[in-house]
């Protein structure tokens, strides 16, 4: 539990100093690109946000799943009247894009994030540890509304190398506008937990190919969180 914390104080530093620079979610992910590729990029973002985004990608790499540990904890916030949201593929940009619009529209204090860890970044480690075989299985057990899109979004549009650029651009108006709305949701749910299975990582291979995906070789597609939300 100590090093959960450890994540959660890292990962709330992050989002919150990036929402202090009035950083967009564009932004977010430029970041990650300059974290892993500085060479890619020109565009110039705060270093001290960057080298947080690569302290947490290194601190999630050395940590042990933990997904039993969320599912306790989600029917624990469940059982206490929280109405949950399962999002299948949840990433930092997205993140952060929920945090800030709830921070924005509600306040500081009524927004938290649990990251845990998905040692796998892929859906079917979830699904085991949920003890289910489908993520609507995990759905109807929690009550939770299921959001499918994000994940199928990124596998069909970004899973081949595009330039970095036209790829922040691409991603803020597909994948940022669909966290914008969950943001949206969980805020009319006045009292809300959002779930999700994993996030995603990005990958560069030269100046012109960036892509997103998640897998077992991934580190930041491993954080799997839960954001606890009461606006």
């Amino acid at each position: 539990m100590t090093v959960l914390v450890g994540l959660r104080e890292r990962l709330e530093w992050l989002v919150e100093k990036a929402r202090v620079r009035r950083l967009k979610y564009s932004d977010i992910l430029g970041v990650m690109v300059k974290a892993l590729y500085p060479s890619v990029l020109d565009n110039p973002y705060p270093m001290d946000v960057i080298e947080a985004v690569g302290a947490l990608a290194e601190a999630v790499a050395s940590h042990p799943d933990n997904l039993v540990l969320m599912r306790g904890d989600v029917l624990q916030l469940v059982r206490g009247g929280y109405k949950p949201l399962l999002v299948d593929c949840l990433g930092l940009p997205e993140m952060y894009e929920v945090y800030s619009r709830i921070v924005e529209r509600c306040n500081i204090t009524a927004i938290s994030i649990r990251p845990y860890i998905n040692s796998q970044a892929l859906t079917q480690r979830f699904k085991k540890a949920f003890l289910s075989q489908t993520l609507a299985e995990i759905a109807k057990e929690l009550g939770a509304s299921l959001y499918k899109s994000l994940d199928a979004i990124l596998f069909r549009e970004f899973s081949k190398p595009m330039n970095p650029e036209e790829l922040l651009k691409l991603a803020d108006v597909k994948l940022g506008g669909m966290a914008r709305g969950l943001a949206d949701d969980a805020i009319r749910s006045v009292r809300s937990i959002i779930v999700s299975d994993h996030g995603y990582d990005i990958y560069c291979e030269n100046i012109n190919g960036c892509r997103l995906a998640h897998g077992p070789k991934g580190r930041l597609s491993r954080i799997a969180p839960v954001v606890i939300v009461e606006c």
